[in-house]
């Protein structure tokens, strides 16, 4: 993953991939300064406005941002993450986007895309959506992630990926992030091996999980405690026994030293 990294010739502008790749290989770079290269919308008044605005049309069109609506992504060009793109109806279907429609947006997209940015302003495809208000190097939507219901409603099949680092390899199952980590109830999206042993925030979908998931967690969860206490107290008891055998060796050889000293 290459997040966007400043030309150190003009800060106004960012370098592309290959160079960014070039630039972090011969000088090494931290993930903490490259996510600080990453625009601010906290400190920049006017990356703030457009942020708080595409936060609002976000919500606005929160119906199209469904699990079974995923009929595409996009990769990013600056941090290579993954973004949904989105269809309230199955492509080729009555009412929705033609395949030809698709097929020129994927053409477009082939071009360069950036996290964040409105398909409707760039692309002439109509019934498509993209989230606005997704940054650079921000976890992977949970929507990208296969749902239950497979591929109902035209929903594209995805390969899993960690939500953090986007690596295929090691990916970790929701069930064993939760023996490692409390996620208060909710679903963690898959994370690979090395974000879960950096202690990497896992990211989690906005739902919970049932009460019978929880409950079978909270079970889990008891047995480990309960069989790390067993383990505990049966060392606790064995070095207290230990103590007590040399206490008793200790006895019985001055008793020893003793008797000999009377015999001689």
């Amino acid at each position: 993953m290459v997040l966007p990294v400043l030309d150190p010739d003009n800060s106004n502008h960012y370098l592309s991939t290959e160079a960014a790749r070039k630039l972090i290989k011969s000088k090494p770079i931290t993930f903490a300064e490259l996510k600080g290269m990453i625009p601010n919308s906290k400190l920049d008044s006017a990356e703030k406005k457009a942020m708080k605005m595409a936060k609002a049309n976000d919500k606005a069109a929160g119906k199209h941002f469904h699990y079974s609506k995923v009929k595409d992504v996009a990769s990013c060009d600056y941090c290579g993450a993954f973004r949904c793109i989105f269809s309230n109806k199955a492509v080729g279907q009555p009412g929705g986007p033609s395949q030809t429609s698709l097929d020129r947006l994927r053409s477009s997209l082939e071009e360069g895309h950036v996290c964040g940015r409105d398909l409707k302003k760039r692309f002439r495809e109509k019934g498509f959506y993209i989230k606005t208000s997704i940054c650079c190097g921000e976890p992977i939507e949970a929507q990208y992630y296969n749902p239950p219901t497979g591929q109902k409603g035209g929903r594209i099949t995805t390969s899993d990926i960690c939500a953090v680092c986007w690596s295929d390899e090691d990916i970790v199952s929701p069930t064993e992030i939760r023996t490692r980590r409390d996620v208060g109830g909710k679903v963690p999206l898959p994370t690979c091996q090395l974000c879960l042993d950096l202690n990497v925030e896992i990211p989690c979908s906005g739902g919970r999980q049932s009460n019978q998931q929880q409950k079978n967690c909270q079970n889990k969860k008891r047995q480990k405690e309960q069989h790390e206490n067993a383990v505990a107290n049966k060392k606790e008891k064995e070095e207290n026994k230990e103590k007590q055998n040399l206490k008793i060796r200790e006895k019985a050889k001055k008793k020893l030293n003793a008797c000999m000293c009377v015999y001689k």
